[in-house]
C-alpha cells in the first residue's frame, strides 16, 4: 500500500456520532486497514491523520501526541510531545 486508506462516508459519520457522544474529547483513534486513523476534532472539522504505529491509546493526551508525530514524522518526539500539550492546554483555556 502506498499511502493511507480512503476515509469512508460512513467511517466520518461514525467519527461525528462519537464526538456528538462524548463532547469533552478532541481526538480519537480508530483501527484502519494497516494502521490507525487519529482523529482530531477541531470545532466542527474533523483532521486525519494515519499512521502505522501499532499501538494507540484512548486519551486525548496520547493520541494528539501520536497525531503530531504522524503529521510531522521529522520533528523530534518531544517537540511533538510539546505541540500536543500546547493544543490541549488552548483548550482548556477556551481557544478553539
Amino acid at each position: 500500500m502506498n499511502g493511507p486508506p480512503q476515509v469512508t462516508v460512513a467511517e466520518a459519520l461514525d467519527d461525528c456520532a462519537w464526538f456528538d457522544g462524548y463532547p469533552s474529547r478532541r481526538f480519537r483513534a480508530c483501527r484502519a486497514v494497516g494502521g490507525y486513523w487519529l482523529i482530531r476534532r477541531r470545532g466542527d472539522l474533523f483532521l486525519w491523520t494515519f499512521t502505522r504505529n501499532s499501538a494507540v491509546a484512548d486519551s486525548d493526551a496520547e493520541i494528539a501526541t501520536a497525531s503530531y508525530a504522524a503529521t510531522w514524522p521529522e520533528l523530534p518526539f518531544t517537540r511533538a510531545n510539546r505541540k500536543s500539550r500546547q493544543v490541549r492546554v488552548r483548550r482548556a483555556g477556551g481557544w478553539r
